[in-house]
């Protein structure tokens, strides 16, 4: 007979069982009503208690109405997150569940089990599961953390609300800098790396933390002494009593946080966690579709929840004070068919896994008119993975359903550079028979081609050394190089790429040019790299170029007529280039066949 976890239900009822626990399903009943979607409650065994405080996570209704979830199936619970009702109940939501031996295979119910009741112990036990790894923004339950920071060190609240009887619990939305003492109930949702900075005044380092409660959020900042004092103990989704904050009024340009006012964190300053059954909710968003995003003005900061369609490698580049940064852009879609790049920045680039297409909400994410419609989530934006909202279910549902054999519409590669705009595939002899680029605005196409040659005579130039210019330099032939839009003479320069290249598909052939980014794509070497080899091994400068050939890549490019010495031709340049992501080609060919085979039935 199989062994079930004993002591997961108990475990589990008071909020700290974890994943991979071994139980029966005793019982599933569906509960319909309302205008929401139809759920399943679940009584589960682990052969000494039951608990009917489950529910199944509405992408697991599947398993129920095909029968596999049925009485005295044996199940492993593979991932869940506990939710706290307004009476205090738990209510375990599965997020994953495996069925070990279905129902017939099982000789009716395993053990003696009794219905568990709150406070109920029973030894021996055997120890529940660890605690598994949840999402920053996934309800918490385990908030009975027994550390107090600053001066309200080793106290608890004396009563509900008033942590250390000093002052009454107010709601975020009565703050302001007039109050002169308050204390506020709050849970975290979101908290910065640690940032550092050095000027003439001296070095410092600074943090900050968003916090929410029923009535609103507010953004939360603490320097120098006061992040070695609480930058550690805060924990993103724990809730916590905050209180002796200095208030001030809230500079909007480094924060998207609804609130006129924000707290910066003081000697004074007391944050004790909460040990009560807390209702504080998780996080206040207000989603808009991303098709509403091409009438969404430049520089605004929203909301946006969508799937991870695509997601390009992290890279890096140096900004203008001379920082390493690391970037990742990727692609999200919703129900709208419309979608939009976004690009993540520093420690959340790095950290991002979008080879499962999870649904990723980003809070505060800035809006840009880069190439159309872009957005950018900056270190004050909140990113949440596959966060335990009904907003994200639904997504799922949606795009597992039917979303993923939709090619969709993106507001980020136009044609003619018009928000609104597809990404406009064509074959290169489309691009020709459809005279594109003919018009008085370029047209932007992207297509599926293989280097066929490249032209490497000339295609590194040495490039003035300033960071925002790429101007060709004079040698002064004096050690000196000399930029005439600088002004300047520099002892260095840099290498710049402009590469020339025919790319071919299986119709037509067409002649390209790529510049630093793209020809450094293509070639699978920096220009820097390529200089030196140049200069000092032209064999194995010559082998780069001989291995690029006949690769294939996805390339977006811009096309538009131009006039030169009273001849006019068409200029393709490469705006984007990058590998062949074959599973998504092969859906995209199936659908066209489909496409085909449905005009063909209706003619």
């Amino acid at each position: 007979m199989m062994k079930l976890t004993e002591g997961a239900i108990e475990a589990l009822s008071s909020g700290n069982g974890g994943n991979d626990a071994v139980l029966q399903l005793v019982n599933i009943r569906k509960i319909e009503g309302g205008s929401g979607p139809v759920r399943f409650r679940v009584m589960l065994s682990d052969g000494r208690h039951t608990m009917s405080s489950f529910m199944l996570c509405t992408q697991l209704n599947c398993m129920a109405e095909d029968n596999r979830l049925a009485p005295n199936c044996v199940c492993l619970l593979k991932r869940h997150v506990t939710n706290i009702l307004k009476d205090g109940r738990r209510v375990v939501i599965i997020l994953e569940i495996e069925v070990l031996k279905p129902a017939e295979e099982v000789n009716g119910r395993i053990g003696d089990p009794t219905p568990y009741s709150d406070g109920q112990s029973k030894a021996p036990q055997q120890a529940a599961p660890a605690p598994a790894n949840r999402p920053p923004l996934q309800p918490q339950t385990g908030n009975n953390v027994n550390r107090v920071v600053s001066k309200e060190f080793g106290k608890k609240p004396s009563m509900p609300g008033t942590p250390g009887g000093s002052s009454k619990v107010v709601p975020i939305a009565s703050l302001n800098p007039y109050l002169s003492k308050w204390t506020i109930r709050v849970r975290v949702t979101n908290k910065s790396s640690i940032r550092t900075w050095s000027n003439s005044r001296g070095d410092g380092k600074l943090f900050s933390m968003e916090l929410v409660d029923e009535s609103g959020e507010i953004r939360v900042t603490g320097f120098n002494q006061e992040v070695d004092t609480f930058y550690t103990l805060i924990e993103v989704g724990k809730v916590y009593y905050v209180s002796k904050g200095t208030l001030k009024v809230a500079n909007k340009q480094y924060t998207s946080v609804k609130n006129d006012y924000e707290i910066t964190l003081n000697g004074e300053t007391s944050i004790i966690p909460c040990e009560d059954n807390c209702n504080v909710p998780m996080v206040q968003c207000d989603f808009i579709s991303i098709a509403d995003l091409e009438k969404t003005e430049k520089d605004a900061t929203v909301d946006v929840i969508g799937v991870c369609k695509s997601v390009e490698e992290v890279t890096r580049l140096t900004t203008k004070s001379n920082r390493d940064v690391s970037k990742r852009t990727l692609s999200l879609m919703d129900a709208s068919g419309k979608f939009v790049t976004v690009t993540l920045w520093g420690e959340e680039a790095e950290k991002f896994d979008g080879s499962a297409q999870p649904i990723v909400a980003i809070k505060g994410a800035k809006v840009s008119d880069f190439g159309g419609r872009s957005l950018s989530a900056s270190f004050s934006s909140t990113l949440m993975i596959n966060p335990d909202i009904p907003e994200a279910y639904k997504l799922r549902g949606w795009y597992d359903k039917e979303g993923h054999t939709m090619e969709g519409q993106s507001l980020t590669e136009m044609k003619g550079g018009i928000g609104g705009g597809n990404t406009n595939w064509k074959t290169l002899s489309d691009v020709k028979t459809e005279h594109l680029g003919h018009g008085q605005k370029a047209d932007y196409y992207t297509c599926i081609a293989t280097i066929v040659y490249l032209r490497k005579e000339n295609c590194l130039y040495q490039a003035c050394p300033s960071q925002d210019c790429n101007k060709k330099v004079v040698d002064q032939q004096n050690g000196m190089f000399r930029c005439e839009k600088c002004d300047k003479e520099f002892p260095n320069f840099k290498y710049r790429l402009i590469l020339s290249a025919n790319i071919s598909d299986y119709v037509d052939n067409q002649w390209v040019t790529c510049f630093q980014e793209s020809a450094e794509a293509i070639l699978g070497q920096n220009a820097a790299y390529l200089g030196q080899l140049k200069d000092s091994n032209e064999t194995a400068f010559d082998e780069i170029f001989q291995n690029a050939n006949f690769s294939t890549f996805v390339f977006r490019n811009r096309v538009k007529l131009e006039t030169y010495n009273d001849e006019s031709r068409i200029k393709a340049t490469v705006m984007d280039v990058k590998p062949v992501d074959h599973k998504d080609y092969c859906k995209r060919l199936l659908m066209n066949i489909r496409k085909i085979q449905a005009n063909k039935l209706c003619v």
